[in-house]
This record gives structure tokens, sequence and C-alpha cells, in this order.
């Protein structure tokens, strides 16, 4: 019903990636599935140009989001993504998105035969 991770979330734009250090937390109910992700502190930008620029500083991301199982490997969803900024304390950008996921591994699932 819950699992939680550690990883590094990608944001593409064109030709520029950014890419940070994550954890995540998911709760399963049925159908729905709701998402935490809070990352951020560190991060780098790479792009095909040869940009490659390591951005640290007193700044976190956050990310939740809930989405609705239409098969074992798709959803849609929606969400809301914003920064958190420690130098600029009355300031919160944030974004609300409606979204569409594919779950590339989406579990396997077991079944258990018994034979008598």
């Amino acid at each position: 019903m819950l699992k939680i991770g550690v990883g590094a979330r990608v944001y593409t734009l064109l030709l520029i990636n950014f890419l940070y250090p994550s954890i995540v937390g998911e709760v399963r109910l049925g159908n729905f599935d709701v998402n935490l992700n809070v990352g951020g502190l560190a991060g780098l930008f790479v792009a095909w140009g040869g940009l490659f620029e390591t951005v640290t500083g007193p700044w976190a991301t956050f990310d939740l989001s809930a989405g609705y199982r239409l098969t074992n490997w798709f959803r849609v969803g929606a969400g809301v993504f914003g920064i958190v900024q420690t130098e600029y304390p009355g300031e919160f950008p944030y974004v609300i998105y409606a979204s569409a996921k594919f779950i590339v591994n989406p579990g396997k699932k077991t079944r258990v035969v018994e034979e008598d």
C-alpha cells in the first residue's frame, strides 16, 4: 500500500536536461495512486552543446499528484509542482497540471498454483 524510494528526477526542455536527487512516496488505494516527490538542494544542467553545470543552493522542489490507473501501465491524474527557496521566503512559485503517466515497470504479479 505504501512505497518509499530514493532516486533522481530528470526534466527535459528541448536540448537541456535538469537532473536532481529526489525522495518519493506513493500510496495506492485500489486504482487511485497518490504520489509525493521531494527533492533538490543540488542538481545538474546538461545540454547537447556541452553545457554541464552544477547547481546548488537553499532550494527544494515538491510534486504532489494523484492519479487513476486505467490499466496496470497507464494512469491519468492531476498535481501541483512547486519550488521552495529560503532566500526568498515571501515567494512560492507553483504550477497545477494534468498528467498522463506511462508506468515502465508496473510490477510483476505472481500467481501461486497448487497441485494435489
